[in-house]
């Protein structure tokens, strides 16, 4: 039997969000992570210019969207990994 912990990736590393939801990450998932009440409070945040990553419309599917790197990228800057305090 091996350690099967080992292999398991830190929460908010890109390799974790992206095998929970996707190298695209929804707006509610982006909420989530980053502390956000909800996915409009995160809308208001980046039409406000308030948000640390980007979002970016994808052609053909509705919503926008933060790549998984930028999301883990910006939770390792603050030292949190898994979310904001």
């Amino acid at each position: 039997m091996g350690n099967r912990l080992a292999n398991v990736e830190p929460p908010g590393s890109t390799a974790w969000i992206t095998r929970n939801y996707g190298a695209l990450v929804p707006t509610w998932a982006v909420a989530k992570l980053l502390g956000f009440p909800s996915a409009p409070a995160l809308r208001r945040a980046a039409a406000d210019g308030r948000l640390p990553i980007p979002l970016r419309p994808i052609p053909g599917r509705r919503g926008v969207f933060a790549k998984a790197s930028d999301v883990a990228t910006y939770l390792s800057d603050l030292g949190h990994p898994g979310g904001v305090p």
